[in-house]
């Protein structure tokens, strides 16, 4: 054919019919490969469960009144997500206020154990709690640092 005529663009049309062509594509899948992503050194370093985790809320959950006729409340679940193991633990919180956050994370805490590191977006509540227990570490620290002042004097 390319002796008798010369096809404009022929390579494109030939190409364009091959993609196009069911058949071809079935007998020549051509595989999908993912790229895998680089994960934190917190989600590859083996530790125990919930040592590191991820905090969030979700919700609003409706829950139903004890009586009919009253109105059903407005709750949120806290979940914590173990960075290592991928296991879920779930609190029932009234509110999103910091209390009923460090609520939350207090019975977390006594049925996981205390987490090295605790990740969560910046929410109001995280940031409250984050300051709270950063003033309780610093008063528990200076009543530590008093003693130690006190022991000393003593053994003078």
């Amino acid at each position: 054919m390319r002796e008798e005529y010369w096809p404009v663009h022929g390579r494109r049309l030939v190409r364009s019919v091959i993609r196009n062509c069911v058949q071809c594509t079935r007998a020549n899948p051509v595989p999908v490969r993912q790229q895998i992503g680089q994960l934190p050194t917190a989600r590859v370093t083996p530790s125990r469960p919930f040592a590191v985790t991820g905090v969030d809320y979700a919700g609003p959950v409706y829950l139903k009144a004890i009586h009919k006729r009253a109105s059903p409340t407005k709750a949120y679940i806290c979940v914590f997500i173990c960075f290592t193991t991928k296991a879920v633990h779930l609190e029932l919180v009234s509110d999103l206020s910091t209390p009923a956050f460090l609520t939350a994370l207090r019975r977390f805490v006594a049925r996981r154990g205390r987490p090295s590191h605790i990740h969560s977006d910046n929410g109001k509540n995280f940031i409250g709690a984050k300051n709270e227990l950063h003033l309780l570490y610093r008063m528990l620290a200076d009543e530590k640092e008093v003693e130690k002042i006190q022991r000393f004097c003593a053994e003078d």
